[in-house]
């Protein structure tokens, strides 16, 4: 009967009570720090590709600190190499083949338009 009265007593919480405070908590820092600056700076609002930039030099920073401070795991980090680059070789193999077909067929024919035609092998060495 006690738990019955205390029950009674507690207001009650819904689903969307908990879920509302996930989807506060997972407000990411860069969304903290934009809202925060956008106080600070009145109306000015920087574009999308600042915050990306910023974001990921953020991201780096923090890769640079975890190799400087040893923490990596470095059995991981070879077997990870080690799976992921021989298993990616022929996938880089041939989108290099295709972009090599693509930028030779683009300069051949802008070459040719502008009479430039024996130039492009020296041009394509180079590339």
């Amino acid at each position: 009967m006690a738990s019955a009265s205390a029950a009674s007593s507690s207001p009650a919480t819904s689903p969307n009570d908990s879920a509302t405070e996930v989807e506060v908590e997972e407000v990411s820092a860069l969304d903290r720090l934009s809202n925060k600056l956008h106080e600070l700076s009145g109306t000015w609002i920087p574009a999308k590709f600042i915050w990306r930039t910023f974001g990921t030099f953020i991201l780096a920073g923090q890769v640079a600190l975890r190799c400087a401070s040893g923490s990596l795991n470095a059995d991981q980090l070879r077997q990870q190499i080690a799976r992921i680059g021989p298993a990616t070789l022929g996938v880089a193999m041939l989108t290099a083949s295709f972009v090599g077909m693509v930028f030779t067929i683009q300069f051949t024919r802008e070459f040719s338009r502008l009479g430039l035609t024996r130039a492009v092998g020296g041009v394509l060495a180079l590339a």
